[in-house]
């Protein structure tokens, strides 16, 4: 057996590379969020216009439903940056509560999107969050990062 190592304490690449996905999944969660939320913001006015009205009747748009679907989705990208940017900020901690925080996010995260796929549609959009979820969640399991965490072996 080696004794323990002394001096200041390294994070594994793993562990970064993890930081480093989620922040960017953070930030584009958080700034595809407000863009929506600007969407929700211009609705009413562009509701009233007549040319925009015009082509709504035309298409047979409800623009309470695209209220909705924006509401919804502005929400769920919200959530979902804040969420792993505050995770992208603990994830270099050694603890076992952040590992098992950010595996549960990760995991729920991944079957969101794939039961999305499944029943909504929009497959590749859906796609891309599950691989981004998934690339994210591989590293993070990896036996250093689980090392860096204390759990597992």
């Amino acid at each position: 057996m080696q004794p323990p190592p002394t001096g200041p304490r390294t994070t594994p690449g793993a562990v970064t590379a993890v930081r480093v996905l989620l922040i960017v999944g953070g930030a584009v969660g958080v700034l595809l969020g407000l863009l929506m939320v600007l969407g929700l913001a211009f609705m009413p006015m562009a509701a009233e216009m007549p040319e925009a009205r015009e082509a709504f009747e035309r298409e047979g748009v409800d623009t309470g439903a695209i209220t909705g679907h924006l509401a919804l989705g502005a929400a769920q990208s919200l959530v979902y940056g804040v969420l792993a940017l505050v995770l992208a900020f603990l994830i270099g901690r050694p603890s076992p509560g952040v590992f098992w925080a950010a595996a549960v996010f990760l995991a729920l995260a991944a079957l969101y999107a794939l039961g999305s796929m499944l029943m909504m549609g929009g497959v590749v959009l859906w796609m891309v969050a599950l691989l981004f979820n998934l690339a994210v969640l591989v590293p993070l399991l990896l036996r250093d990062s689980r090392a860096h965490h204390g759990v597992g072996s």
